[in-house]
């Protein structure tokens, strides 16, 4: 501006130039106010997101023990329950063989009343400790869903919708069985396996061998006048496959099943090695075998059961 003065430049002009700088000046120093004032606050938002992502971080790892911690104590459970009820099975098995060799070495008419009276006590005993409504669901029944019937402790697929209908049709293996609504309930595999749908299971990804979990229908044993069952295992976890094969062997037990049948496949093995290793220790298990050939070879475990 000095220099302008010297040359002789107008004198309005001059100041209207510094008043344009200082405004210019003005606004940079506004803008620099500004960016630093954004600045700080991108910083301060930047290190509560990584303080949030690490309590994130935190809760999820806590949530993971806590969810292992739960399945390791619902497995617990689950093997104790079980060895309670095998031991509450095997005393009133006991009891019964007792019963049944009294009653032919004396078939009077009182001996057998009295017997029945016993028997008729221990299955009101037995429905006494039952809940009044175990197998409340939340999710209805749709058709094409897989479905345990209480009383037979096999795993079908529910044919028509429940609405309205006194009895049902579940197709277990290659039978169709009814029963009533009652006495049905979503059948589940697992820890956090969700059941098939009925889509899923028609959808054709699998066939219809492969995608059966039930256990099967009885096929009669012609010459020992047992019964055999067969589990398809096929394609499940590990430790879902050794659940639903502890859940055949009970259920053989109960139903006094000779032989059971375990199709697990050839695969990476694992099923097979974890299968037979459970037949070693088992206690209820008197022998088991690779298939033969026509039966399915070594992708099958039979089990000959005490």
């Amino acid at each position: 501006m000095e220099i302008a003065k010297r040359l002789g430049l107008d004198s309005t002009i001059i100041q209207s130039a510094q008043l344009l700088i200082q405004r210019q000046d003005h606004d940079l120093d506004a803008i620099f106010r500004a960016l630093q004032n954004t600045h700080t606050r991108l910083e301060r938002e930047c290190e509560q997101a990584q303080h949030l992502r690490q309590e994130a971080h935190r809760l999820c790892d806590e949530a993971q023990v806590t969810r292992d911690q739960l399945r390791t104590q619902e497995q617990e459970d689950r093997q104790r329950y079980r060895k309670q009820w095998q031991q509450e099975f095997s005393k009133a098995q006991r009891h019964l063989n007792q019963m049944v060799n009294d009653l032919k070495k004396d078939k009077t008419l009182s001996n057998v009343k009295s017997i029945q009276q016993t028997i008729g006590a221990l299955n009101q005993e037995i429905l006494s400790h039952l809940p009044n409504n175990p197998w409340v669901s939340s999710e209805p029944l749709h058709e094409g869903d897989l479905v345990e019937i209480d009383a037979l402790g096999t795993i079908g697929v529910l044919q028509e919708s429940l609405e309205g209908k006194k009895q049902v049709s579940i197709r277990v293996g290659t039978q169709i069985i009814k029963t009533a609504p009652s006495a049905i309930r979503r059948a589940t595999s697992s820890s956090g396996n969700k059941p098939l749908s009925g889509q899923q299971q028609l959808s054709g990804k699998r066939s219809h061998s492969t995608i059966s979990t039930e256990l099967g229908s009885p096929a009669s044993d012609q010459e020992t006048g047992h019964y055999q069952q067969e589990l398809v295992i096929r394609g499940f976890r590990l430790d879902d496959a050794m659940e639903m094969t502890l859940a055949a062997l009970d259920h053989a037990l109960v139903t006094q099943a000779k032989y059971l049948k375990v199709i697990h496949g050839q695969g990476s093995g694992a099923l097979k090695t974890g299968i037979r290793t459970l037949c070693q220790s088992s206690p209820y298990i008197q022998s088991f075998r690779a298939g033969d050939p026509s039966e399915g070879g070594d992708g099958v475990t039979m089990i000959e059961l005490r």
